[in-house]
């Protein structure tokens, strides 16, 4: 691999032709270094950045497009790209992404310019600071307020707006007061149709938005019910847990459960669509619960927990919705003919999550939430899953019972039915295996009786 010598001086008429032959030879590129020396790298960076802040007053707009066009490619790797991740670099970038004091107009230039500071925002965090004083997010703000932004710009400033909130609580308020209306019409909008390529890419990014700025509070309420009616009609992407439904969830976090709202009319689909989801991603675990598991590249604990953590929510905060996902998820009929960790059941594998040590966030939240199904009663869990699931939970809680009285028949420490199985395991036995375990056990009361540790009392008359 090799990078096309830049000409001697920027205004050279054979830069355009040394930029072209650089975005042929290296736009699938994502990583240059170490095919490429880092202090290669580095100065063919520092050269362009040069070129674009002190020799660029005669480009034309191809050479500028061709210019930011290299610099994206070459920021898609974070390695020598020191000239950007800079005050001055970002300052740089914030004026060719259009979004300086002049008014903002959407061109091939300020497009490549946008997406050349997402990359760096998204490699250089203290770059987010930068923008935020040279006042790129009011810009920012400003820019997505308009309903004729294409679905491009849209994207990108919006990237830009959720690298930007991610730690910054000043901009997370400049936001919320400033955006929600725009993004509840968008995503009222984006509901209602099929979204696909750019459009997804634009609700995606929205719903990152939302989750960095929503905490519950009142003006951010407007957002639930499109949120909502997506989680309800948007087909499940495989794996189920996909974005946008995933971002969606994620969102729910933040906002408390509302009967009305969520459950309209008692209507419990939204719910039914959650634990089916939850059901179809933790489908790809296996009976043994340490080991790990991925789904497109992420760990299971950290895939499923905030759906978990959102059941949770809804469990505590609605008494109503909380008795239909007991049904479902503690059946009264639940099978006790084996330990409750036994199976493929939904129930089965959740329960597999509360012992396990490689996914502690699953641990945690699925305890949670059988701990609210229970009413968050020790006694009414133990009495359910068994002890042995539940006392690792509740001893940390510090609401392990000192006594536990078990449900009769039931095993205390797995939760299945422990006459069954002994009246399985006999019947289950031939008559000379029969007749060898009663010679045992006469033998055995033999010897207690011998001992004076037990004595066999004379039937009287």
């Amino acid at each position: 691999m090799s990078l096309p010598p830049l000409p001697p001086s920027f205004t050279d008429p054979t830069l355009l032709s040394t930029l072209q032959n650089f975005l042929k030879t290296h736009a699938q590129t994502t990583c240059f270094t170490p095919m490429i020396p880092v202090a290669e790298k580095t100065a063919y960076v520092d050269r362009i950045v040069h070129g674009l802040r002190d020799e660029s007053a005669t480009w034309s707009q191809d050479v500028f497009i061709h210019v930011l066009s290299a610099l994206r490619i070459l920021l898609r790797e974070s390695v020598g790209c020191d000239a950007l991740y800079s005050v001055e670099g970002t300052k740089l970038l914030v004026l060719h992404a259009g979004l300086g004091p002049n008014e903002y107009q959407t061109t091939p230039h300020t497009t490549e310019g946008l997406k050349c500071l997402c990359n760096v925002l998204l490699h250089y965090p203290p770059a987010r600071g930068v923008v935020w004083d040279v006042g790129g997010v009011e810009k920012s703000v400003e820019i997505i307020k308009d309903e004729g932004l294409g679905s491009e710009p849209t994207f990108l400033i919006l990237r830009i707006l959720f690298l930007a909130s991610v730690e910054g609580e000043v901009v997370q308020g400049i936001l919320k007061k400033g955006i929600v209306g725009i993004l509840t019409e968008r995503l009222e909008r984006l509901v209602k149709i099929p979204v696909a390529g750019m459009e997804l890419m634009v609700l995606n990014e929205i719903l990152k938005v939302v989750f960095n700025i929503s905490d519950g509070e009142t003006e951010c309420t407007g957002l639930v019910i499109p949120i909502l009616d997506l989680l309800l009609s948007y087909p499940l992407p495989t794996p189920p847990l996909s974005p946008p439904i995933s971002h969606a969830i994620h969102t729910l976090l933040h906002f408390p459960t509302q009967h009305d709202i969520w459950f309209p009319n008692d209507d419990y689909a939204l719910l039914r669509k959650f634990v089916d989801i939850l059901e179809l991603t933790v489908g790809v675990h296996g009976e043994d619960a340490e080991e790990e598991v991925r789904v497109g590249g992420i760990l299971l604990d950290e895939m499923c927990s905030p759906l978990v953590l959102v059941l949770v929510g809804v469990a505590r905060g609605d008494v109503r919705a909380r008795a239909v996902m007991r049904d479902w998820i503690m059946p009264k009929d639940i099978d006790r003919s084996q330990p409750l960790d036994k199976g493929t059941t939904l129930t089965a594998r959740l329960i597999r999550f509360m012992t396990s040590i490689t996914y502690p966030n699953l641990r945690q939240a699925v305890s949670e939430l059988f701990f609210i199904l229970s009413d968050e009663s020790p006694e009414t869990l133990i009495s359910y899953i068994g002890y042995g699931h539940a006392a690792g939970f509740l001893y940390n809680r510090g609401l392990l019972p000192s006594a536990s009285a078990p449900t009769e028949g039931i095993d205390p420490i797995t939760g299945e039915f422990s006459a069954q199985k002994a009246d399985e395991e006999w019947k289950a036995m031939s008559e000379e295996e029969k007749e060898r375990e009663a010679e045992k056990l006469f033998v055995l009361l033999e010897r207690l009786n011998r001992t004076g540790i037990i004595k066999a009392v004379p039937k009287l008359g």
